[in-house]
C-alpha cells in the first residue's frame, strides 16, 4: 500500500492557496499598517449613556472638544439614554473595535448596575478596554439646616438618639447616594430610613425642603443647595479634602475612619480596539486634562480633574470599585433584580 496524499491535486491546490495568502499579506501589509498608524481618519463617536446636562455629559463634552483638537478629527457626542444607561453601554459594547466608537463609562454603568441587576446586556469587564478616568467627585454628607448638628460626630450621636426616625434620601435603590448612605450606616452603627426618589435632583431637593433629613450625594450635584443655605454640609467622602470646599473635613478625619465614596466617569473603548489606538487616546487625555481651560471648566461644574497613569491603572480602579459595590450591596441587603 502506497503512503502519502491520495489526492495530489488537492495538495497542490493547498500549496497554491498558501502561496497566494502570503503574497496578499506581503502586498497589503504596508497599507494595513499605514492605515492603523494614520488613525483617526474620520470623526469619532463618543457614546454618553446619560442625558444632556448630566455630569457625565458635561465632562464628556469638555474632553471631547480638546481631544478633537489634539487628534485632528471631530469627536461627536452621542447621548443614548434609557434603562439607567444600559442602552448606550450595550451599543458601545457591540460597536466595531476600530477606535471610531468610544464610551463614557461611569460608576453607574460599570460598578452600580452590575450589583443592581442579575443580568446586563453587556459585560462591564470583558466588553471594554479602559483608557483613562476623566473625573472624580466626592460624595457630600449633608443635612437639612433644621437638624441641631454641625459636625459629623454630632450627626452620628443625634441619629443614634433617634433610631429610624431620620430619613436619608437617595436617587433610587442601588444608586450612588443609596450605597454611599449604606456605607455610612454600616460604618457608624446608626439606623435610618432609606427614601428612594426618582433621580439625582429629586433627592437633593427633598433634603433642601426638609422632606428628608440627610443624604450622601455627589458634591457637584449638591453644592448649589449648600451654597444657597438649604443644605448644611458636614463632610466630604473622599480620601482628601475637596478643592471646592476645603473648609470641610473628610468623613474619615471627622469621625468615620476609612470612609471613601465618590462618583466617577472614564473613557473606554470596545474590547479588541488596537492597543496603538488605546495608547494614542490615553496620551491625548493626559494632555487635555492639563490644559488650564479644561481645569476651569471642570471646576465650574464642581468636578475634580483626574486621569490614569496607564490604561491598566484605570482597569484596576474599576475592579476595586466593583468589589466595593458588591460589599455594600451585601451589607445593605440589596438583591439584584
Amino acid at each position: 500500500m502506497k503512503s502519502g496524499n491520495p489526492h495530489p491535486d488537492i495538495e497542490r491546490f493547498t500549496d497554491m492557496r498558501a502561496i497566494l495568502a502570503i503574497a496578499i499579506v506581503t502586498v497589503f501589509a504596508p497599507a494595513i499598517a499605514s492605515a492603523a498608524d494614520a488613525w483617526p481618519t474620520k470623526p469619532i463617536r463618543l457614546i454618553v449613556p446619560q442625558a444632556p446636562g448630566s455630569n457625565s455629559d458635561i465632562v464628556s463634552r469638555i474632553i471631547a472638544g480638546k481631544l478633537s483638537d489634539l487628534l485632528g478629527q471631530q469627536m461627536v457626542i452621542d447621548n443614548r439614554t434609557g434603562a439607567t444607561g444600559m442602552i448606550g453601554v450595550e451599543m458601545a459594547a457591540h460597536a466595531a473595535a476600530n477606535g471610531y466608537t468610544l464610551l463614557a463609562g461611569s460608576v453607574v454603568t460599570h460598578a452600580q448596575l452590575p450589583i443592581t441587576y442579575k443580568k446586563l446586556p453587556y459585560d462591564p469587564v470583558k466588553d471594554f478596554a479602559p483608557i483613562s478616568i476623566l473625573y472624580l467627585t466626592d460624595v457630600l454628607l449633608g443635612v437639612h439646616p433644621s437638624l441641631p448638628v454641625k459636625t459629623v460626630k454630632e450627626f452620628i450621636a443625634y441619629a443614634k438618639s433617634k433610631p429610624n426616625e431620620l430619613n436619608y434620601a437617595s436617587a433610587g435603590t442601588g444608586s450612588v447616594a443609596h450605597l454611599a448612605g449604606v456605607m455610612l450606616i454600616s460604618m457608624t452603627g446608626i439606623t435610618s430610613t432609606h427614601v428612594p426618589y426618582k433621580g439625582g435632583a429629586a433627592n437633593i431637593l427633598a433634603v433642601a425642603a426638609g422632606e428628608s433629613q440627610w443624604l450622601a450625594a455627589p458634591l457637584g450635584s449638591t453644592i448649589g443647595q449648600v451654597r444657597a443655605g438649604r443644605i448644611r454640609a458636614l463632610a466630604v467622602g473622599g480620601s482628601e479634602r475637596s478643592s471646592f470646599m476645603p473648609e470641610l473635613p473628610t468623613l474619615s478625619e471627622a469621625g468615620v475612619p476609612g470612609y471613601q465614596f465618590y462618583t466617577w466617569n472614564g473613557l473606554m473603548a470596545p474590547a479588541g480596539t488596537p492597543r496603538a489606538v488605546i495608547d494614542t487616546l490615553h496620551a491625548a487625555v493626559l494632555k487635555a486634562v492639563k490644559l488650564p481651560e479644561v481645569r476651569e471648566q471642570y471646576a465650574a461644574a464642581g468636578m475634580e480633574v483626574r486621569s490614569s497613569a496607564t490604561p491598566e491603572e484605570f482597569g484596576t480602579f474599576i475592579a476595586q470599585e466593583q468589589a466595593k459595590m458588591r460589599r455594600l450591596a451585601a451589607s445593605g441587603g440589596l438583591k439584584p433584580e
